[in-house]
C-alpha cells in the first residue's frame, strides 16, 4: 500500500484478533467533522500504550 493510499481495508480488518494498526501523520489533517486531527487525538484518553524498539537497517548497511 502506498503511504498516501486509502486505509479503508486496514480499518475493516482491525476487528481480527491478529491485526494491530499504527497510523502516523505528519500533517494536522481536517477530519470529516471539520475538526483537526491532532487536537482531537490529544483530547482523548490513551486506550493502550505500546512500547516498540525501532531499528534503522540503513545504519548497518544491509539494505
Amino acid at each position: 500500500m502506498r503511504p498516501e493510499g486509502d486505509f479503508y481495508e486496514m480499518f475493516q480488518a482491525r476487528s481480527a484478533a491478529n491485526v494491530h494498526l499504527l497510523i502516523r501523520s505528519n500533517k494536522d489533517k481536517e477530519l470529516a467533522s471539520g475538526e483537526k486531527l491532532w487536537p482531537t487525538l490529544a483530547a482523548q484518553t490513551a486506550f493502550h500504550i505500546y512500547k516498540a524498539k525501532i531499528f534503522d537497517d540503513r545504519a548497518s548497511g544491509t539494505n
